[in-house]
């Protein structure tokens, strides 16, 4: 989480605004919910 919100000022506007949304969802989940997502490459979604 730190290693994402350190990199927001490197980003473009529209990929800032995504990921800081992203970030502030994430926060707001407890650590069993976070256990219980699954993270996939973006190539290995259709």
């Amino acid at each position: 989480m730190a290693a994402m919100t350190a990199a927001l000022p490197h980003m473009e506007a529209e990929i800032r605004e995504l990921a800081a949304r992203t970030a502030e969802k994430l926060k707001k989940l407890t650590e069993e919910e976070f256990a219980e997502l699954v993270f996939l490459p973006a190539e290995d979604m259709e």
